[in-house]
């Protein structure tokens, strides 16, 4: 998990895995890095200069020889910080940029382990529309278990906005433990393996595999036909207690 959080920084695997190596043995030679990762090492002192440049490593040298070793995870944080508030400043361009190009329907293809996170922050990019989030889910137990720490923060960010949920389950499914979640039943052939979504002006679809995909669409008059079809269901199924 500590390795996936430092790829969404920024890092490779193999450098996420140095990082934490010099992290918790103080600083190391690159042989000495090589030897307790596993790693080649003439891979080693390729990643640890671009791991330089990227700031997350200093050297000192100990016996006149140069050694490598982790910046403070503090400050790892603050450089995040910065650079999402440099970020902050062109999103108003940003988005200057996209009205003139959007189109009336656009339709997004994702695929991969990371398609949960990114469900999940289209998600949180509308939710200060204040429209809840209606939902056919085909298993909420394998989003807890994928990402149960993310998760959670998009929880958090829907009690901040006032967000709440409306989500369809097989009978009998699993129920995230959540106050703002209303919960209904449909028989298993009505709710399919694919989870379905409808949040502002999209709707995306999850569908688990090999590899995973996620397809989202941006269209108001196709969120609003789900939403109606959504209703529909809603009335149909089954009220239960969270």
């Amino acid at each position: 998990m500590i390795e996936e959080e430092l790829i969404d920084f920024g890092l490779t695997l193999n450098e996420a895995k140095i990082y934490l190596v010099l992290l918790e043995k103080g600083p190391l030679n690159p042989y000495q890095v090589a030897e307790r990762t596993g790693l080649h090492r003439g891979y080693i002192y390729d990643a640890l200069e671009r791991m330089q440049e990227k700031g997350v490593v200093s050297t000192v040298h100990k016996l006149k020889k140069k050694h490598y070793q982790a910046v403070q995870p503090k400050a790892l944080a603050a450089m995040l910080q910065e650079k999402a508030s440099h970020f902050q400043k062109i999103v108003p361009q940003l988005n200057i940029l996209q009205e003139k190009t959007t189109e009336d329907m656009h339709v997004e293809v994702y695929k991969g382990k990371a398609i949960f996170r990114i469900c999940m922050n289209d998600q949180i990019s509308t939710m200060h529309t204040k429209r809840d989030l209606l939902m056919i889910s085909s298993d909420e137990k394998t989003y807890e278990e994928t990402d149960p720490i993310y998760i959670q923060r998009y929880f958090q960010k829907e009690q901040e906005t006032g967000c709440k949920e409306k989500v369809i389950i097989k009978q009998g499914g699993y129920r995230l433990k959540a106050k703002h979640i209303e919960y209904r039943e449909l028989p298993a052939e009505m709710v399919g393996n694919a989870s379905l979504f409808i949040y502002a002006n999209r709707v995306s679809f999850l569908l688990w595999g090999n590899p995973n995909h996620l397809i989202i669409i941006k269209n108001q008059e196709v969120a609003d036909t789900y939403r109606k079809q959504f209703n529909v269901m809603w009335g149909l199924a089954k009220k239960t207690k969270n």
